[in-house]
């Protein structure tokens, strides 16, 4: 999976099914991927799960009431690649006194995410259940949610100035 909106999707699928496959009106049986996120056309659902993935719209909600200098977008894959990039960019932004170092990033093989390392030695990682294996998805499906997701990435990308890899 090359795109964040994807992944995000596919997380945010992950942990519903984790939360409420043990809920009786489930029976035992979860609807898959494609059954929660695709219509019966085999359109995608503009469901609250699939609509949050189209952050131009929250983009522009926040511009209402915020001058673009003053909102910084951190870049999630980025953020989970190498998250001591992105902390300094916020450190940046916020014209603070660098705090943060790569010694306090620590890379958790087990949960495939970084942990925070403290100086004493003591690490702090997400907590049980997050950092949950994701379902396979074919890439016939994630194409239609790359086709669902341009135009919004691309009213975002126009929004912001930006481009991230995931667009």
């Amino acid at each position: 999976m090359n795109s964040f909106i994807h992944y995000r999707l596919v997380s945010e699928y992950a942990h519903i099914k984790a939360m409420k496959s043990n809920q009786t009106r489930f029976s035992g049986h979860f609807p898959g991927f494609e059954q929660m996120y695709l219509d019966s056309t085999g359109n995608v659902k503009r469901s609250k799960t699939v609509l949050k993935g189209c952050y131009n719209m929250y983009y522009k909600k926040w511009l209402e009431n915020f001058k673009k200098e003053q909102i910084h977008i951190i870049n999630g894959d980025t953020f989970t690649k190498d998250p001591y990039s992105q902390i300094k960019e916020v450190e940046n932004f916020l014209g603070l006194e660098p705090y943060f170092t790569k010694d306090y990033f620590v890379f958790d093989e087990q949960k495939g995410f970084y942990c925070k390392q403290f100086e004493s030695g003591k690490r702090e990682c997400m907590k049980e259940g997050k950092g949950r294996k994701h379902p396979e998805i074919e890439d016939g499906i994630l194409g239609k949610f790359r086709d669902f997701y341009r135009i919004y990435n691309i009213r975002f990308m126009r929004l912001t100035g930006r481009k991230f890899e995931w667009m």
